[in-house]
């Protein structure tokens, strides 16, 4: 007998106001109706509806918020049912959703009560869903939580231990805070979470203390499919039931992991969800489902389905086992790191895996703690989920309805029946006799067979056994052993316990058997892979590279030299200096770092006061049309002591110029006059070695401004585990950054006034969406000017602050430190400035500032002789035609750094001592040490403390003043993943036609792919399909190091440019030395269809890229634009070219006539005629 449950009355509950919204009535009726098509509703047992009592919902639910809820059926217009959903986390009501949410959770109970006191499993076809909502808030379309207020129920009737598996794509995080102090529920929430960036962002994955009866498990990806999520279940939920002994199950039953779901981007297929089904079934245990998400209907009634014909006790369907994600083996050991002592089949599975390929020391720790933040209201209520084009959801249609077809004429998914014995022999005989009894893609569950072989006799109609309590169980090393031999028929290979030992968060195999080899080759003088360093010595000026570079260029040039001001701001008064206009100012102060609080715009005399950093102006000519927009700034200074504590001796000022992108030898070529005064007349001392640590801006700031890894550390190539970042997206982009330690923050509590100004809005911590800071973190703070300029509002600001009018934001920028400089006599003030318009994108744009910047040194030259100066880069120039050179693709990992000290201290010890490490290699956690020696540690001694100093708290980093560890600095003992390293090693060139090299660029490219059919992303791009290898070298010797060093040319469409190092083990298969790709070729906005950080590995399909775009006349402009996206206008022989730069947020419209324009700015256009149309 089925139970089924449901009632019409339910699909009352919808959204009034926006027609686009996904959680819809028809997501009951497509099920429905499924299941009367089938005929398997005629065989379910139907129960009567059952409406819950408000004691009902208040035995989970604050009773104040449940009276809350109640209101909402007397609030009569549509425009105030809105406004109350401002103060909901994306949930709609109307005045039907008080009573369809009894509904749902009244069915809830009395499907359970029914399940449980019969011994059967049923379905509850309910909504609104439930388990987003906590005990005393509405959330995620979610009013009360039915599976939490059922399984409460079930408890009253003498449930003693209830599970509730959260299979819906989004976290349970409701179900989870209403069960947190409930002894006798636990849940498993199984849920994509990408890091801390998908909703709803639950931080929690695992912890034993405030959750401790909830068992998270995040998936960093998407496109996961049946393979995966059939590993979850036969690795974390069977170990949970198989240690809990739950007398009673509930699935948390959303079907949102589905194919073609848009909120999941999931695979799993009905199949799977069968199979999904059939496993708790195996359990001999009560099931109760209650139905929460999905939103692709198609997929949703064939799930639907699915499900209903396991209850029925139809065989499912047969899944063709699959390699794992690879994101989803470290999930796993850290969960079986966190619960191993809660549930002892999960550290019996570890020392399993352990044994067979050695522990994952570097990841056992918690990926995230606590609960997920709030998130303040007003919340938004309409726009949020886009509706897809009808072709796309056609072909995703089709594609499910192939699957389900293949059903029909598949092989049933087979029993798995197998004698028990604890004979490994027999077993593992047994198995080579009859390899399709034990055939792994389709057996049962890897899980049954490891217990059914060697574990315990498990009886699949009654409650297992718990494993730990089981006397008779095979000793773990007699198991790995008979694994072992199991492993060594192939059709076990792809085991999922295989799949765990052998993915990249252990020590690979290869390793000792590598070293052995290493140790006989008779030329080795070292015994590690690339444990010597052979700093670098570049010439800047390197023929290759100058043919593809300019030193001459102006983007000034031919500007508009009789441009003047009509507005100045000098002592917090702003000036008209043009008595035929009528002009205005106002304030602009930060609200946040995406947005400002304006003042009024004010006319103004000699005696009106701006006390703000940031002044706009703007003028009205005497027709009274507005003709001109301006930014200002000054310091005006803050009173405020920040001082908490005491600082002994002297405190120097401290200034940094950063320019992004900036390579040290590129500096030498584009900055002569700056670096010339600098070092000669300032007596700054060079670190040439000094080695970039993260791909772009945000992993090499985060270890400046933090002390914090963002990135792993990958040092496959060395044969050395990898080190695991410290922050997670969560960590270092979805939460605010104020209480994490700034360096900035810290100065400040020494006594420092401090700055922070950067030319772009979306800087460091900001880019691409990322909270940044809550708090203005630094007293001067230059971001409401950068967010004024790149929001475009008033049209007259973008048209005068414009290069045409010969102005740049390097202008203002440096012009506010000088203001700070000058400012705060006798307080120790520390500067820093991030520059990015001008260095960022291109080679040549920074040469014509070096005189800038030179003057700036010059005019400041006083007060920077009583300061600590530093002119340095985050990393070198990313991409580009100087990438495809020798000396510019080295750059890329070799940022500037210079620093001048006090004059006083330019021959001190610790000057000495600085000369001495600038001799060797570096890192930004050096630089770090080296700014908090100066706050913390150096005033006591009055600067001249060379002994070597580890700074609590610190993981990483010497400062450059003193003695630094005695370990050679190389890449290996330094946090500096291989791809990054500029250690010089040994290379041959290699034959860039020959059949191995054909391979590993074809290797690269279907890596490349597989990584977006993981993310199940590759149907809006164009595969990548190779061209041919720019570069192959190869590291020698080769059976030491195994690794070579590949820039490979994709086809067109993309022409994509890709560097990557691969690594060769001894049976002749390849893996990426690096998670990550670096790509050399600009991309403009050619992966702008698929999340930022895939974008690079992706050139869109013209209809997800621009779905509402009509291509008009196809035309080949005599112009190359491989790096920049092409539109047509649809006039005939018209095309417009537009390029992103960094902020990508405006549009400036400008017309040349010229194949070659210059395209500068945050995001211009220009159109011209073509010779063809």
């Amino acid at each position: 007998m089925v139970l089924f449950i449901t009632d019409d009355s339910m699909m009352e509950h919808r959204c009034l106001w926006d027609p686009d919204h996904i959680e819809i009535p028809e997501r009951m009726s497509v099920i429905n109706q499924k299941l009367k098509e089938t005929g398997l509703d005629e065989k379910l047992t139907h129960l009567q509806p059952h409406v819950a009592t408000m004691d009902d919902i208040a035995t989970v639910h604050d009773r104040k918020y449940v009276e809350l809820m109640a209101t909402t059926k007397d609030i009569k217009s549509e425009e105030e049912l809105e406004k109350f959903c401002t103060e909901h986390e994306d949930v709609y009501v109307n005045q039907k959703t008080f009573d369809c949410a009894l509904m749902a959770a009244g069915c809830a109970m009395k499907l359970a009560e029914e399940c449980f006191t019969q011994r059967e499993s049923g379905f509850a076809l309910i909504r609104p869903p439930g388990h987003h909502a906590s005990p005393s808030a509405a959330c995620g379309f979610c009013i009360f939580n039915n599976v939490v207020i059922a399984a409460k129920h079930v408890r009253s009737l003498g449930a003693k231990r209830v599970l509730i598996v959260d299979w819906d794509i989004h976290a349970g995080n409701g179900t989870q805070e209403c069960v947190h102090v409930e002894d006798g529920i636990k849940l498993i929430s199984i849920h994509r979470f990408e890091h801390g960036f998908y909703w709803p962002h639950l931080q929690q994955g695992g912890v034993v203390n405030k959750f401790k009866n909830s068992v998270n498990v995040p998936l960093n990806a998407i496109g996961l499919t049946d393979s995966d999520y059939l590993a979850i279940f036969e690795l974390i939920v069977q170990p949970v039931i198989d240690d809990y002994m739950p007398d009673f199950l509930f699935v948390s039953c959303g079907f949102d992991a589905a194919f073609g779901d848009p909120q999941g981007e999931m695979c799993v297929t009905p199949g799977g969800y069968a199979n999904m089904m059939r496993m708790l079934q195996n359990t001999g245990l009560p099931v109760a489902l209650i139905y929460e998400g999905g939103y692709f209907l198609e997929s949703d009634a064939a799930a639907g389905e699915w499900v209903i014909r396991m209850l029925l006790g139809e065989q499912p369907p047969a899944i063709k086992r699959e390699k794992l994600n690879p994101t989803l083996p470290p999930v796993i050991r850290r969960i079986y790191s966190t619960f191993g002592e809660v549930y002892p089949t999960m550290k019996t599975l570890a020392e399993i895996v352990d044994s067979l390929n050695g522990p994952a020391k570097e990841d056992t720790e918690p990926e995230y703690r606590g609960s997920r933040d709030v998130v303040v209201y007003p919340y938004i209520t309409r726009g949020l989920y886009p509706r897809r084009p009808d072709e796309f959801e056609n072909g995703l249609r089709k594609q499910l309805e192939a699957v389900i077809d293949s059903y029909k004429n598949g092989e049933q998914y087979p029993k798995f029946d197998v004698k028990l014995s604890a004979d490994l022999n027999i077993a593992v005989k047994k198995s080579e006799e009859d390899a399709n009894l034990y055939e792994v893609t389709t057996c049962h569950k890897m899980y049954d067979m490891v217990r059914y072989l060697v574990l315990l006799p498990l009886n699949p109609v009654h409650p297992p056994i718990p494993f730990a309590a089981y006397p008779g169980r095979t000793p773990v090393p007699e198991l790995v052993e008979a694994l072992r031999k199991l492993k060594e028929i192939p059709e076990f290979n792809d085991l999922p316990v295989f799949q765990l030992a052998q993915a990249k968060i252990f020590t690979t195999a290869s390793k000792n058997e590598r070293l052995l080899k290493a140790e006989k080759h008779e030329n080795a003088t070292e015994k590690l892979p690339f444990a010597e360093c052979k700093l670098p010595n570049f010439d800047p000026w390197d023929r290759e590279l100058v043919k593809v570079i300019s030193v001459n260029f102006d983007p000034l040039k031919d500007c508009n030299k009789n441009f003047r001001k009509l507005t100045s701001l000098r002592g917090q008064v702003v000036e008209s200096l043009d008595d035929s206009h009528d002009c205005q100012a106002r304030c602009l102060l930060r609200e946040s770092d995406f947005s400002n609080l304006e003042t009024k715009f004010i006319s103004f005399n000699s005696s009106t006061k701006f006390h703000c950093d940031i002044v706009q102006t703007r003028c009205y000519n005497e027709e009274g049309t507005e003709d001109y927009g301006m930014l200002h700034t000054q310091i005006v200074e803050n009173t405020k002591n920040h001082t908490k504590k005491a600082a002994e001796g002297l405190q120097p000022d401290v200034y940094v110029i950063l320019l992004d992108s900036l390579a040290h030898t590129q500096a030498i070529r584009n900055l002569p006059q700056t670096l010339s005064y600098f070092i000669e007349s300032m007596g700054a001392i060079r670190f040439p070695y000094l080695n970039k640590v993260g791909k772009n801006s945000r992993p090499n700031a985060l270890p400046l401004w933090f002390g914090k890894t963002s990135e792993i550390v990958e040092r496959t190539a060395y044969e050395m585990p990898n080190i695991q970042p410290d922050w997670t997206e969560k960590e270092y982009c979805n939460d605010f950054l104020d209480k994490k330690g700034f360096l900035m923050k810290e100065y400040q509590e020494y006594g420092y006034r401090t700055l922070l100004a950067e030319d772009w809005a979306d800087g460091a911590m900001n880019w691409p969406d990322c909270y940044g800071f809550d708090e203005q973190p630094t007293d001067h703070y230059m971001r409401p000017f950068q967010v004024e300029w790149e929001s475009q509002q008033h049209v007259m600001l973008s048209l005068t602050y414009a290069k045409k009018n010969c102005i740049e934001q390097h202008q203002d920028i440096m012009a506010y430190l000088d203001q700070f400089v000058n400012a705060y006599e006798g307080a120790p003030k520390f500067g820093w400035v991030w520059m990015s318009l001008l260095t960022h994108n291109w080679q040549r744009e920074v040469v014509h500032a070096d005189q800038y910047y030179r003057d700036f040194l010059l005019d400041n030259r006083q007060k920077l002789d009583d300061a600590f100066v530093i002119l340095m880069g985050d990393h070198g120039l990313r991409f580009g035609e100087a990438t495809s050179t020798v000396i510019g693709e080295e750059e890329i990992n070799h940022p500037l750094f210079a620093i001048s000290l006090p004059k006083k201290l330019r021959n001190s010890p610790i000057a000495e001592q600085m000369r001495e490490n600038a001799k060797q290699l570096q890192t930004h956690f050096d630089v770090r040490a080296t700014f908090l020696d100066i706050l913390k540690y150096q005033p006591a001694k009055n600067f001249t403390d060379t002994s070597l100093l580890e700074i609590p708290g610190e993981k990483f980093g010497s400062s450059l003043f003193r003695k630094q560890t005695p370990t050679e600095r190389n890449c290996r003992t330094l946090p500096i993943s291989f791809t990054y390293c500029i250690c010089q090693f040994d290379t041959v060139q290699m034959d860039l036609e020959s059949e191995k090299a054909i391979k590993l660029g074809k290797f690269v490219l279907d890596e490349i792919n597989g990584m977006m059919k993981a993310k199940n992303l590759l149907h809006m791009c164009h595969p990548m399909e190779f061209d041919n290898l720019e570069q192959l070298k190869m590291y020698p010797p080769e059976e030491l190091n195994g690794a070579y060093s590949i820039i490979v040319k994709a086809k067109a469409p993309s022409y994509a440019v890709y560097k990557v190092v691969v690594k060769r083990y001894p049976n002749d298969t390849y893996d990426l030395a690096k998670s990550s790709i670096d790509r050399l070729d600009v991309y403009g906005k050619q992966g702008n269809c698929v999340p930022y950080i895939v974008t690079h590995l992706c050139h869109c399909k013209l209809e997800y890229l621009y779905p509402s775009t009509t291509l008009l006349p196809s035309i080949t402009p005599p112009i190359d634009v491989c790096q920049c996206s092409l539109h047509l206008t649809g006039e005939k022989g018209s095309c417009q070219v537009e390029l992103a730069n960094l902020s990508g947020r405006k549009t400036m419209n400008g017309t040349s006539d010229k194949q070659d324009a210059h395209f500068g700015g945050s995001l211009e256009r220009y159109s011209f005629e073509t010779e063809t149309s």
